[in-house]
């Protein structure tokens, strides 16, 4: 019976010793960025006004693709529009070629248009992108008018739009 206390006493001294009082690390997720800034309304209102009356191309970027990532493009055409008339901002331009070229369906109405006047301003936002610095159109246009052919330049498209 001693012998069996002992062991028992040896048992659990053992596993109060091998149990460390250390906290396990738990996985906690993190929000990402773009959610945290959609759901600040107020830096959200900061950053379109930095963007929509400063000009400002940094807030711009931040905030639009915030709201590509949170998938709210379409309420980013008309900040784009904006952007991209009153300051040329080429990364806007991009965003309303993409815009423009999404085949959305929203309750039920497919909103794609792919008539000849649409199309025409699509690629006019994507050329002058391009035409203003934005690198990371070439990638379409490349897919659009295939690699290494003669591209047109923006202003082609505007004449193509029917009046």
């Amino acid at each position: 019976m001693k012998t069996n206390v002992s062991l028992l006493i040896c048992l659990v001294s053992m596993l109060l010793l091998s149990c460390k009082n250390e906290k396990k690390e738990q996985f906690i997720a993190e929000i990402p960025h773009h959610t945290k800034l959609i759901s600040n309304k107020e830096e959200t209102l900061k950053l379109w006004k930095k963007a929509i009356h400063e000009g400002d191309f940094k807030a711009y970027g931040e905030i639009s693709n915030a709201y590509l990532l949170h998938s709210q493009m379409y309420e980013l055409y008309y900040y784009a529009l904006i952007m991209a008339n009153k300051y040329k901002c080429p990364q806007a331009y991009y965003h309303l070629f993409m815009i423009m070229n999404d085949q959305v369906t929203i309750d039920g109405l497919s909103l794609y248009s792919n008539d000849e006047a649409t199309k025409n301003m699509a690629l006019y936002y994507l050329l002058k992108s391009k035409e203003l610095g934005y690198t990371q159109a070439q990638f379409e246009i490349d897919e659009v008018f295939g690699k290494n052919k003669p591209i047109p330049a923006s202003s082609y498209y505007l004449k193509e739009v029917p009046k």
